[in-house]
């Protein structure tokens, strides 16, 4: 049938990670409409694989739905599938290393932008103090000029202001 090729083509060219794989089981039939990672198990019976079997019975009509640590050649995989409206399961197997991956890479992104902008506001800050502050720096400097020790005598000026002051 034209439609189910076109589908089934379509379902295989999908890709979420480097090493993920589509597949589509039929609910009522329970076989295996599209399977890329093993072409020869099409039009088999799905509840004869371990996986494919849990599925068919976990499945909940109009959920995404994930299974976690089902082992693929020796390693873990997430298994993401949802029941469609016209009784095909579509879903997805996705090792937990590509998962990872792109956690850890998006992770990273984050931390490195969310480092610069973190420097950025903490030197803004610091160039806003420096300017408020500025007035009272003025006056703290005339005031330690006002201010001499000699021969173990205290001296003190009288402040000599230039115009009207800050405050």
């Amino acid at each position: 049938d034209w439609a189910m090729t076109e589908m089934t083509r379509f379902v295989e060219s999908i890709k979420i990670t480097p090493n993920s794989y589509p597949f589509i089981i039929d609910q009522q039939s329970k076989l295996i409409v599209s399977y890329p990672r093993a072409p020869d198990l099409v039009l088999s019976d799905a509840s004869k694989l371990e996986w494919a079997n849990s599925l068919l019975q976990k499945t909940v009509n109009g959920s995404l739905q994930v299974m976690e640590d089902v082992e693929f050649h020796q390693q873990p995989h997430l298994v993401y599938f949802a029941p469609t409206n016209i009784g095909l399961i579509f879903g997805m197997q996705i090792p937990e290393q590509d998962f990872t991956r792109e956690v850890a890479a998006i992770r990273a992104r984050s931390l490195g932008s969310g480092a610069i902008i973190s420097l950025f506001f903490v030197l803004c800050v610091g160039l806003t103090v420096s300017f408020l502050f500025r007035p009272f720096n003025r006056v703290l400097k005339q005031i330690e000029n006002s201010v001499v020790i000699e021969d173990d005598r205290l001296r003190v000026s009288m402040l000599k202001y230039k115009g009207q002051t800050e405050f």
